[in-house]
């Protein structure tokens, strides 16, 4: 039978060459279309104005596996698959509108950066998002991405392997605000910044002190090391972001559990599955503002991180909705790390620490994280990049 999924149509017809996935290689995942199994008069879906269930799914699962995981199944499953990337770059350059990023680890594109171009962190995310922002600045459209990553990699921030990694997101994001930054200087309008187009974020929280002195029982049995006692005074922690999750146009999610890295993506290194999902019902260009679950698992998400909702949430590529948020971000990362203990006033969104200039240079905010010593723009170890890429 055939798939009758859109998403066959719009997000998986370059990676399918047959009418049905049953037809096609192994390499390129598999579709299901949820709901459609069961005979229609058995399910309670609702038409839309199209035609088309709006409580279907398309949906389609995705891999990084290399062939030491697949010996012993026939030789057409054997072999690397990366389609977890290709389902990233189809995405990427399928978006209209918007692109909303959460990961725990960003790099890539490494033959792009001005040096450590060696390391091999060659997955090509990085810059397919920033060309992705040059073709619309070129033909003089709106669009914008959100990237909210850790404040740092888990580890110690001054550790050797936390220290590359940061090196390798920095080189990362440098490059794709250079890519943008050409690209303002040729076609942009006049004034435009590229932070009017990308942005990064990461979350953290203080916690105020308890109005009362806590129990003898409960008050640790032996004493805190300096460090320890230094988080008890700032009240400071940063909100560990672990999910690896991608909302484009509030049409399309890709979830799963590949980060944004060679390790992840290259298909012959870690092993890593995921799905990439449309429901059909709220499928571009039916409906040019989709309304349905992926519109609002991202609107439940900026939420939470941005302590309500606002209207400009509506419209995330209009210029009204990225200052929202960078002003937000940036009043909660002022509290995050002012002297004085504060709450954040607005959620847990914070402005990555990064300065960008309107020619596109990138540099750290600040030296170090607070409460540690290791350094924002990371240490690069190549000895290493196996590892920490």
């Amino acid at each position: 039978s055939r798939c009758g999924g859109t998403a066959c149509g719009r997000w998986c017809g370059d990676l399918f060459p047959a009418e049905c996935p049953s037809k096609s290689r192994a390499y390129w995942g598999l579709v299901v279309c949820v709901g459609l199994a069961t005979p229609l008069n058995n399910l309670s879906l609702r038409l839309n104005s199209i035609g088309v269930y709006q409580d279907s799914w398309s949906v389609q699962l995705l891999r990084s596996v290399d062939s030491r995981a697949t010996v012993g199944l026939p030789k057409a499953l054997q072999g690397v698959e990366h389609s977890v990337e290709a389902a990233y770059v189809r995405a990427i350059r399928r978006a209209r509108h918007f692109i909303y990023i959460e990961n725990q680890f960003f790099a890539g594109s490494s033959e792009h950066w001005k040096d450590c171009s060696d390391v091999g962190c060659t997955n090509r995310v990085p810059y397919e998002l920033a060309m992705k922002v040059a073709a619309k600045i070129q033909k003089g459209e709106r669009f914008a991405i959100y990237v909210v990553l850790p404040l740092h990699p888990e580890g110690e921030p001054d550790s050797i392997v936390v220290q590359g990694m940061l090196a390798w997101q920095l080189r990362t994001v440098a490059m794709m605000y250079e890519v943008i930054a050409k690209a303002l200087r040729s076609h942009g309008p006049a004034g435009a910044h590229p932070t009017d187009y990308l942005s990064f974020f990461c979350l953290g929280a203080r916690e105020p002190r308890p109005s009362t002195n806590l129990p003898a029982a409960l008050k640790p049995e032996t004493s805190v090391s300096p460090e320890q006692e230094r988080i008890l005074q700032t009240r400071r922690h940063l909100v560990y972001v672990h999910s690896k999750t991608m909302v484009v146009d509030d049409e399309y999610i890709i979830i799963g559990s590949a980060n944004l890295n060679q390790r992840s993506l290259a298909g012959n290194r870690d092993t890593e599955i995921a799905i990439g999902a449309v429901q059909d019902g709220f499928a571009l260009p039916a409906n040019p503002r989709p309304k349905g679950q992926v519109h609002g698992f991202r609107q439940s998400l900026w939420a939470e991180h941005l302590g309500g909702y606002y209207p400009e949430f509506q419209a995330p590529e209009e210029m009204a909705c990225v200052k929202k948020v960078r002003q937000i971000a940036a009043s909660n990362w002022e509290a995050y790390t002012a002297a004085k203990l504060v709450e954040l006033p607005h959620g847990h969104l914070m402005t990555y620490p990064y300065a960008v200039t309107d020619d596109g240079a990138v540099k750290p905010a600040v030296e170090v994280f607070p409460d540690s010593d290791g350094r924002v723009e990371g240490t690069a170890i190549t000895l290493l990049e196996h590892l920490t890429s």
